[in-house]
């Protein structure tokens, strides 16, 4: 399932896309920014180009979209959070007070750093801005705030806790991370949390199909998957078979390109002869014959959708095309995960993890 050479131009092509993207959607009127910006997006439409030759990109793609990216930074400066906090507080069931969100542009894109001692101690979490609105990779953000939560070492744990979330999900977005890394000590790393990660959806009975596209796509670039400690068992709490069942069977809606906030559920219904019409708007909500998603499998079904279809399509377009096909794709995905959570305030449905940290 999935073609590694396939997905490889596609995750090169749409990186490629949401840099540009960063770069024109800039409200700057300066000639000599927009002078440059224009200079960067020639750049990544050839390097769009040359990732579609026969062999697929090789690290010489990647190291080039890294530089870009550095300079894309440096011209673009802050990009919006707040869809990123949003979702980092529903995952995590609680708002992350303390912690100042800023893009990075250079080096790791991921991580943390705690700027004190103590619970209460100001912290730093650090994203890739260049997918600052891309919600396939926010699962890493919520990795590096349970390791925060920790106040210890690397966080190793936190690995296995935000599998235990989001499922999949994190393996894919690591995998991806992987190809964008810009130093062997990063590659290092993210193998060996790909491991635990590797190690923590086996133990819940995660379907091979879910992982190995991403699992080919790290060996085609170079890594390994080393063993990640010993097996667990896990119970059935947190992301488990069901939550990946509702995931597949939003992958119709996704291809349609609708929100994919809720899904089918059973209508609420009031009994008795006292039974009392819905006296107001709430009342309605609740009466809709539908069950908001939750964060993590509105992730899931973008990864395979992503990985499935969109990836593999993009090598058959040319940039602008793959641009704003990129661009509407987290577009969707963003107002989904907005939309459920407007439905889950007003009608009380599913939480949005059924653990909560």
């Amino acid at each position: 399932m999935g073609d590694p050479v396939a997905l490889a131009r596609g995750v090169a092509v749409a990186r490629a896309a949401r840099l540009g993207r960063q770069l024109t959607t800039c409200e700057e009127e300066d000639p000599a920014w927009r002078a440059a910006a224009g200079h960067l997006v020639r750049r990544l439409r050839n390097l769009a180009a040359e990732a579609l030759r026969e062999g697929g990109p090789g690290a010489d793609i990647f190291r080039r979209l890294r530089e870009i990216r550095a300079l894309t930074g440096d011209l673009r400066g802050s990009v919006a959070w707040r869809p990123l906090r949003r979702f980092l507080e529903e995952v995590l069931g609680a708002e992350i007070n303390g912690v100042v969100l800023a893009p990075a542009w250079r080096g790791t894109g991921w991580g943390h750093l705690c700027l004190g001692t103590g619970e209460e101690a100001p912290a730093l979490l650090y994203f890739d801005g260049a997918e600052a609105e891309n919600p396939l990779m926010w699962p890493l953000a919520v990795r590096e705030c349970l390791a925060l939560r920790e106040r210890r070492g690397d966080g190793t744990g936190a690995d296995a806790a935000t599998a235990r979330l989001l499922g999949p999900a994190l393996f894919a977005a690591y995998v991806e991370a992987y190809c964008h890394a810009s130093d062997d000590g990063t590659r290092a790393l993210l193998q060996e949390r790909l491991a635990a990660v590797r190690t923590a959806l086996a133990g819940r009975g995660t379907p091979a199909r879910f992982i190995s596209p991403w699992e080919e796509l790290l060996f085609a670039a170079g890594g390994t998957l080393s063993h990640g400690g010993p097996q667990v068992e896990e119970d059935g709490a947190g992301f488990g078979p069901g939550d990946l069942q509702v995931a597949e069977g939003l992958l119709p809606r996704l291809a349609e390109g609708i929100f994919i906030a809720a899904r089918p559920g059973i209508l609420f219904r009031r009994e008795g002869p006292q039974a009392a019409p819905c006296e107001d708007v709430y009342d309605r909500l609740r009466a809709v014959e539908e069950i908001p998603n939750t964060p993590a499998q509105i992730v899931n079904a973008g990864w395979l959708y992503y990985t499935l279809e969109l990836l593999p399509r993009l090598a058959f377009l040319d940039f602008d095309r793959a641009a704003a096909e990129v661009a509407a794709f987290d577009a969707l995905l963003s107002k989904s995960l907005l939309v459920a959570a407007v439905h889950r305030f007003f009608t009380g449905g599913e939480t949005p993890c059924r653990e909560r940290f």
